[in-house]
């Protein structure tokens, strides 16, 4: 779903109109011209996942608003995180589309990865991050060397996606960054959880 919001960070009521409507798109747009229209991402579950299908509908959306002309676009999260390759795939995205990225509530895990891709990133009041070591179960019934070769494969993953999702964080809050990373938080240290005020005096939050 898209609203426009004002620059409060508040949705405005009574001077709007719809102006496009379709099953998987809303559409509202103020007559003030100088607000921003929301992109709500949506995801499977009460976390609002973050999958394939839900960031490719999330930049579908982005990319629908862009081709009709609006400039000013926030992509409002509150995900408890997923899939780590897609919310990599949809920063990427996001940042080439030039985005503004909005935590209402939650964001944590892998959600941190999109929030980052804003050029303003902007927080509710209550807003919480979280980071939490990458995480993967081996299968059950492997045998001693294949959970050795399993393994090590999940290390090389572990790794490979860690310094990726450093390097995310670093782009916006070197601070924040070098604090998790010397804590060892995405590969085998403890969950850190974060307000939107300390994350906003660092600079993950950046107003």
């Amino acid at each position: 779903m898209l609203v426009r919001r004002g620059n409060s960070g508040t949705n405005e009521e009574g001077r709007m109109k719809i102006i496009g409507l379709s099953s998987a798109l809303i559409i509202v747009i103020g007559l003030n011209t100088s607000q921003a229209t929301t992109v709500k991402f949506k995801g499977p579950g009460d976390a609002n996942a973050v999958t394939k299908e839900s960031v490719a509908q999330l930049i579908a959306n982005i990319e629908r608003l862009k081709n009709a002309g609006e400039r000013d676009i926030v992509v409002e999260l509150n995900s408890g995180g997923g899939d780590l390759q897609q919310a990599l795939n949809g920063y990427a995205k996001m940042k080439e589309l030039g985005v503004d990225t909005y935590a209402s509530i939650y964001c944590g895990s892998s959600c941190t990865i999109l929030y980052a891709a804003g050029k303003r990133r902007t927080a509710g009041k209550v807003a919480k991050f979280m980071f939490h070591p990458i995480k993967i179960e081996l299968a059950s019934g492997l045998s001693k060397e294949k959970k050795a070769e399993v393994k090590a494969r999940m290390d090389e993953y572990i790794h490979h996606f860690s310094q990726r999702w450093y390097e995310v964080i670093r782009s916006v809050d070197s601070h924040l960054a070098y604090e998790l990373e010397r804590d060892n938080v995405l590969t085998e240290g403890r969950e850190r959880n974060f307000t939107a005020r300390t994350l906003r005096r660092s600079g993950f939050v950046s107003e």
